[in-house]
């Protein structure tokens, strides 16, 4: 449930032409929403301090 919603959220993102600047993660929900923004053609910029 919580992966489709993540996957959802990040094609809207692309739709609304909004960048996705998250905490570089790969894995779990930020790895999926990073993922899907990429997928849909949007910008994904992951930020590892």
């Amino acid at each position: 449930m919580y992966v489709e919603k993540a996957q959802e959220l990040g094609r809207l993102l692309v739709k609304e032409d909004i960048e996705l600047v998250y905490g570089g993660g790969s894995i779990g929900l930020m790895g999926t929403i990073a993922t899907a923004v990429m997928e849909a053609g949007g910008r994904a910029v992951g930020v590892i301090p």
